[in-house]
């Protein structure tokens, strides 16, 4: 007992003044202002960081924070969230056209828009109105609209057909800078408006085998080599620098500020959108594809086929007759022939040991012949349609498909006001012509990116008419045995690799990449980073 002025406090009592001040220290010492961020994940990986089946990353918390209680401070978590889902929705906000609340894209933006994030609805390069008209609301608030023919789409009989292969080179990474929570719409969902930050990359950036790279890219490969970032991949770094103020190290390629609402926000999340503005408005290029002159560029449906059979593969990959016999088409079809020496795009502005460059011309006499013969020799064709053909055709290792010179390439094109014609000579009847594939190796990128390298040997049968070499006598000999007409025969034993005992005219190593992620899949025209042939003595 312990005595007092007052009287005897109980023991027990005592020690109540001591407990309630060590209390209300330890109270003040752990509480935290309101105003203090929130900390930063230590490093960012998507697999990692998605949680509760969540498609995205952080999905469950922008639902817990923003959908349930409309905030808008911008902590590591929500900029990782919108990081991720612009990411893995790769063409969503890159290509999302501009337009005004309660006003529609303009026609020839809102199709080509859909063409490139609808891919699961086209088949055969075709998606039917009615699955046309849900994707529009998918992507679009209420929007009104007339079905028609524009640059990309062909209307007719109830569905959209595409005009043309057209591509969306590299890819972003974004940082959300932006949140708005502006009330309830008509419809229930809340509106809200982001500004985001795009920085650009080139489709090679993340290649260690590249040297072209974008000044983006070449920031990354630069970040990789500090000791912090030792043992991490490209994309480890890349994606870390989201947290760490970006535009410090990349160069800004593009800002936007969009409306839109969100929907499914707990289960397959997806965002509607009200407007879009950006800034600069040139600065990230739309798909490159060909204008919409009388002289299309067109898809040859057997690269599609080959390229549906290779996709799964990976490494160096057994040839089968079921391969042999559709690298054959496809290589005939796309003109193999004339396929040109070339390493990226910009090996074009280069000379080089052509028989072009014999003339002093640059390798892009090669490249303007390939774009005539791939489509199939016109009368003529604008200049803008045989850039982008060709730019189509060939990949930019740095990303940037620099203006072509245009001119007359003698032995080769004619050119005149704003056109290219055909050379004035005969050229070899592809339909005898062969290519045997006698090598393939595929690989797949982190990005989603496939490389696939092939080897062949071309063989050349001369009509009937002209007199008979020896692989003329080869073929006919065995189209007999097969009791097939001589091209017949020539295609089967192409198929099961019985051309032993003839030559071959040329051998090729070419090496063309596919983004299969987010691509319609009639959008396997073939896209060239690398290619070398040589004669057969």
């Amino acid at each position: 007992m312990m005595k007092t002025e007052t009287g005897t406090i109980p023991a027990p009592l005592k020690l109540i003044p001591l407990l309630l001040m060590m209390s209300l220290l330890l109270t003040a010492c752990s509480s935290v202002p309101s105003s203090a961020p929130s900390p930063a994940p230590e490093s960012y990986d998507s697999e990692t960081a998605i949680k509760n089946e969540d498609v995205y990353a952080h999905q469950q918390d922008f639902y817990t924070n923003q959908i349930l209680n409309g905030k808008t401070e911008i902590t590591p978590e929500l900029m990782l969230f919108f990081h991720d889902y612009f990411s893995k929705n790769g063409n969503e906000l890159r290509l999302l056209p501009e337009f005004a609340f309660g006003k529609a894209p303009a026609w020839d933006d809102l199709s080509q828009y859909i063409i490139f994030n609808a891919y699961e609805d086209f088949v055969d390069g075709s998606i039917s109105e009615e699955k046309f008209d849900r994707q529009i609301t998918r992507f679009f608030w209420p929007v009104i609209y007339t079905q028609k023919d524009g640059t990309g789409l062909i209307y007719e009989n109830g569905k959209y057909t595409i005009r043309y292969g057209s591509d969306a080179h590299g890819w972003a990474i974004y940082e959300l800078t932006g949140l708005k929570n502006k009330g309830k719409t008509e419809r229930g969902p809340d509106k809200w408006e982001a500004t985001i930050r795009g920085y650009f990359f080139a489709e090679l950036d993340s290649d260690p085998a590249e040297e072209g790279y974008s000044e983006n890219g070449k920031a990354v490969w630069t970040e990789m080599k500090k000791a912090e970032n030792k043992g991490l991949t490209f994309w480890q770094v890349q994606n870390s620098l989201i947290l760490k103020n970006p535009g410090s190290i990349l160069e800004l390629g593009c800002e936007w500020t969009i409306e839109f609402a969100v929907n499914d926000p707990e289960g397959d999340i997806h965002f509607t959108y009200m407007s879009c503005s950006r800034s600069p408005k040139d600065e990230q290029a739309p798909p490159q594809q060909v204008p919409g002159d009388i002289y299309l560029f067109q898809q040859y449906p057997s690269g599609y086929e080959f390229i549906k059979t290779v996709c799964d593969l990976r490494g160096e990959a057994a040839i089968t007759n079921e391969l042999r016999e559709k690298f054959n088409l496809f290589a005939r079809d796309h003109r193999w022939c004339y396929m040109p020496d070339m390493d990226g795009y910009e090996s074009f502005f280069d000379t080089g040991r052509s028989y072009a460059n014999s003339l002093g011309y640059s390798n892009f006499a090669d490249a303007v012949f390939y774009a005539l013969s791939y489509l199939r020799f016109p009368e003529k064709v604008s200049a803008p349609t045989v850039q982008s053909t060709i730019a189509a055709l060939f990949v930019a290792k740095d990303g940037v498909h620099q203006p072509m010179p245009h001119q007359t390439y003698g032995k080769t094109a004619n050119y005149a006001d704003g056109y290219y014609s055909p050379w004035p000579e005969g050229t070899p009847d592809f339909d005898r012509m062969f290519f045997l594939l006698t090598g393939l190796k595929v690989e797949e990128q982190e990005s989603g990116e496939v490389y696939i390298t092939v080897q062949a040997t071309e063989y050349y049968f001369a009509h009937p008419s002209y007199i008979p070499g020896e692989n003329e006598k080869w073929l006919a000999e065995k189209a007999k045995e097969l009791d097939l007409s001589d091209m017949e025969a020539a295609a089967k034993l192409i198929a099961e690799n019985k051309m032993d005992g003839i030559k071959g005219a040329k051998e090729y190593e070419t090496t063309l990449v596919y983004m299969m992620k987010n691509t319609v899949p009639v959008d396997y025209a073939p896209r060239v980073v690398f290619s070398r042939s040589r004669s057969i003595e």
